[in-house]
């Protein structure tokens, strides 16, 4: 008897700690961060479907170019996307809560295995696995989840 309330004790701890590890930011605001991820992930492959139908373009995306591939997502309020450098970044702001960029970009690399999600932090911008990835081009500042990849052809 004794035997099985140390092992309903452990478990009662081990699903104690499991739950803490799990919560990284509260309900209300991970569901706002899952709807900024949805809409910003849509806006990255938007991104992209729109680099490779227009090979050479060069600068800001503005959003109305963007409108034919976007539906039916809404992208981030404050979001931007360009070309420089031989580079696609895109980068919006997410709802604001400390944790939530990370949150997001974790998120997204971990669910579709897409390791060109990150966030920009320090002035730089930083990688989902934690790997810093360059200076962000002008407009784009701490705090914003970034796409950043090698222009499509």
């Amino acid at each position: 008897m004794p035997g099985v309330l140390i092992l309903l004790g452990f478990l009662a701890m081990v699903a104690m700690v499991g739950a803490q590890r799990q919560v990284l930011i509260p309900p209300l605001a991970q569901e706002s961060a899952q709807t900024f991820a949805a809409s910003f992930r849509a806006l990255a492959h938007a991104s992209v479907a729109y680099a490779e139908a227009n090979p050479g373009a060069t600068g800001p995306i503005t959003p109305a170019s963007l409108t034919p591939y976007l539906d039916p997502y809404v992208p981030p309020a404050q979001a931007s996307a360009q070309i420089a450098n031989g580079l696609l970044i895109v980068s919006a702001l997410p709802p604001g809560q400390a944790g939530t960029v990370q949150w997001v970009a974790r998120n997204l690399a971990a669910t579709y295995g897409d390791m060109a999600y990150g966030y920009v932090a320090g002035g730089q911008m930083v990688s989902a696995a934690g790997s810093i990835l360059g200076a962000p081009p002008a407009g784009v500042t701490n705090g914003e989840a970034v796409y950043v990849i090698v222009r499509p052809t």
